[in-house]
C-alpha cells in the first residue's frame, strides 16, 4: 500500500505559498530537506503552474517521476524525461499507483493541495513555516491546521534562525497521521 504525503513551505503570518511566478524565499536548508524527502519518495505530483515556476534547469525535478496536473489539454513539458502529464488529481493518483516505490508526494500548488486535502488521506505532511508576511496570490487552505491539530502528531521539528544563507527564520515540521479511534 502506498504512503501519501504532502510537502509545502508556507508563510506563517498569512499562509501565502506562492505568487505563480517564482519561489518567494531562498532557504537552502529547506530545499535540501525537500530534495531528500521527494527523492526518497520517488514520485511527485505537481500542478502545471507550480511546475513552470521551477527554475528551468530543475525541470523536471531530477531523480523523481514528475506527474504534472494540467487543465490545458495540449500542454507539454519542455523536457519530458520522467514527466507524466495528466488532467486531474484522480488521474495523477492512478498513474502514481502504477509506479514503483512506497511514497507519493504532493508538492503543490494551491489547487492541488486543496484537492489532495479533500480526497486523500495523507499519511504524512512535511510543512516548512517561514516567519514573515509575504505577498502572493496562492495560499494554503486554513482548514489544514484544524486537521493537523485533530488527526496528526508531530514526529520531528527543527528550528532555524537567520544566517548568512537564510534571510528568514523558519521551522520544518514533520507530521504523521494518527486517527482518533473511538471504541
Amino acid at each position: 500500500m502506498k504512503i501519501y504525503s504532502l510537502i509545502v513551505a508556507v508563510a506563517e503570518d498569512n499562509l501565502v505559498i506562492g505568487d505563480g511566478k517564482k519561489i518567494l524565499w531562498h532557504l537552502p536548508t529547506d530545499m535540501k530537506s525537500f530534495a531528500e524527502i521527494t527523492k526518497k519518495a520517488g514520485v511527485i505530483i505537481i500542478g502545471r503552474t507550480s511546475y513552470e515556476t521551477l527554475p528551468t534547469k530543475f525541470r523536471p525535478l531530477p531523480d523523481r517521476v514528475n506527474i504534472v496536473v494540467t487543465r490545458k489539454p495540449s500542454w507539454v513539458p519542455d523536457r519530458d524525461d520522467n514527466v507524466i502529464v495528466v488532467h486531474s488529481l484522480p488521474e495523477a493518483l492512478a498513474e502514481a499507483e502504477k509506479l514503483p516505490g512506497e511514497e507519493i508526494c504532493v508538492i503543490g500548488g494551491g489547487e492541488i493541495y486543496r484537492e489532495a486535502l479533500k480526497h486523500i488521506v495523507l499519511d504524512k505532511m512535511y510543512i516548512t513555516y517561514v516567519q514573515g508576511n509575504f505577498e502572493g496570490t496562492t495560499t494554503l487552505p486554513k482548514g489544514i491546521f484544524t486537521l493537523l491539530r485533530r488527526e496528526y502528531k508531530i514526529t520531528k521539528e527543527q528550528k532555524f534562525r537567520v544566517d548568512e544563507r537564510h534571510d528568514y527564520p523558519f521551522r520544518i515540521v514533520h507530521y504523521e497521521y494518527t486517527p482518533v479511534i473511538i471504541d
